[in-house]
């Protein structure tokens, strides 16, 4: 027998693209799974855009005030009945093979987690950019401050209650994706990507408020220094491993932002330095450009915080 899917998508004021998410869940070719939607406390149309859609049994629908996003995913979480979990957001849209090439993907390839390559669109759906997913070395994606995920791309294995996983904590309330990446490496989940393009990643303008970006800088900030600090055997390993075969040169400079990530947490390290030394000057010079834009963004956000307090 097919297994059982649990499909979360958390909802708050998602009135303009929820339908086309919903539809895209709902048009699967993948037929053996239930459809969690949590409204947290819309004030927008999207109580009745959903109520549409409740005569199809895959739904189970909650509507309650608003707890935010991570208490939602949580709540959903505990919910789900399936052996796996895919995650969806209210703006984005899966394309019909996504469960199942996902799901056929971490049974192949014995993984824990599974993103995949995807579409960045705008408001009117336009493509403005393809993210090509990498498959490997995930640790050093995460020191470089970047995510091997793009969140709504995501299907686990349902092992939240198995590892006592759960997403954010009293520190994180924005940055939650990036610390739950950050959990399953500590407990050596392993981590996989389809090649495919199996979801259009909505980017717009009014997607996030300053002040929300400028709290996600901060957490992402911190956790990542924290990584770089807790994770050195971990990276020095995987350094070893980058520098025993020949670079991509597409993943060359989150290799110089992770190093430089590294370095300013640790120290001087022989292996780190000799591994920025087998990089293309150009890709130095591009990755120390991003490097230094993360470090001047980080005294900005943190000078408009202290501001604020």
């Amino acid at each position: 027998m097919d297994n059982l899917v649990s499909i979360i998508l958390p909802v708050y004021n998602g009135e303009n693209f929820l339908k086309e998410s919903i539809d895209s869940v709902l048009a699967q070719t993948y037929k053996n799974f239930e459809f969690i939607i949590i409204n947290d406390g819309s004030t927008d149309r999207s109580d009745l855009i959903i109520r549409e859609y409740l005569i199809n049994s895959k739904i189970k629908y909650i509507s309650r005030e608003n707890k935010g996003l991570v208490a939602t995913l949580n709540e959903a979480i505990l919910i789900c009945k399936g052996d796996y979990i895919a995650r969806m957001d209210q703006d984005d849209i899966c394309y019909p093979t996504r469960v199942k090439s996902q799901l056929d993907f971490i049974k192949k390839n014995d993984i824990d987690v599974c993103g995949s390559s995807y579409e960045i669109i705008d408001e009117s759906g336009r493509i403005k950019n393809i993210v090509n997913a990498f498959n490997e070395h995930f640790e050093v994606i995460i020191s470089a401050m970047l995510v091997p995920f793009a969140h709504p791309s995501v299907m686990f294995r349902n092992i939240f209650k198995t590892k006592g996983l759960k997403y954010g904590n009293k520190k994180i309330t924005f940055a939650e994706d990036y610390d739950l990446w950050i959990k399953m490496i500590q407990i050596d989940l392993k981590f996989g990507n389809v090649d495919d393009i199996l979801l259009k990643y909505r980017v717009y303008g009014e997607s996030l408020s300053r002040l929300t970006k400028e709290n996600i800088f901060i957490e992402v900030y911190n956790n990542c220094e924290n990584y770089n600090k807790n994770y050195k055997s971990k990276l020095i390993s995987a350094y070893k491993n980058i520098l025993s075969k020949e670079i991509n040169y597409s993943f060359s400079q989150i290799i110089v932002k992770s190093v430089l990530n590294f370095l300013k947490s640790n120290g001087y390290n022989f292996i780190a330095v000799k591994l920025l030394l087998k990089i293309s000057f150009k890709s130095l010079i591009l990755g120390f450009s991003k490097f230094i834009r993360q470090e001047i963004l980080h005294i900005v956000y943190m000078f408009s915080f202290l501001k604020n307090k």
